[in-house]
């Protein structure tokens, strides 16, 4: 094989754009873990709880695997102490609206991550 036949390949800036399809994914799973987290963290049932349970250890730990929670945040460019700030008062309450809204077609990209649940704001922009 001569030389020639190599090529450099040089990895283009990784930029997620706010709908970016990955940006979407790791949003998602994020949300999904959030509201495992505060949905069935104390749940009599077992299997319920073990979500939480796992949810939590995503969260909370400071792990630096690549798809760690940390690790996910930097990618996209997210303070993972502001999300686990969200995801700490997040209450059931608001996650039962979240879920509604999604089923309805809102946009929760920005209410969850991007956006704020304080002082009655429930992130419907539309």
């Amino acid at each position: 094989m001569s030389s020639q036949a190599l090529i450099k390949v040089e990895p283009a800036p990784f930029i997620l754009e706010k709908y970016d399809p990955y940006r979407v994914l790791w949003v998602k799973v994020i949300q999904r873990a959030a509201f495992d987290y505060v949905l069935w963290k104390d749940s009599k049932k077992l299997g319920l709880r073990r979500y939480a349970q796992c949810a939590e250890r995503w969260f909370f730990s400071e792990s630096s695997l690549v798809n760690s929670f940390v690790s996910i945040c930097g990618v996209l460019g997210l303070d993972p102490d502001y999300i686990r700030n969200l995801v700490r008062h997040l209450t059931k309450e608001q996650v039962k609206k979240l879920e509604m809204k999604e089923r309805d077609g809102k946009d929760l990209l920005s209410t969850v991550v991007f956006g704020h649940l304080e002082s009655g704001d429930d992130g419907d922009s539309r």
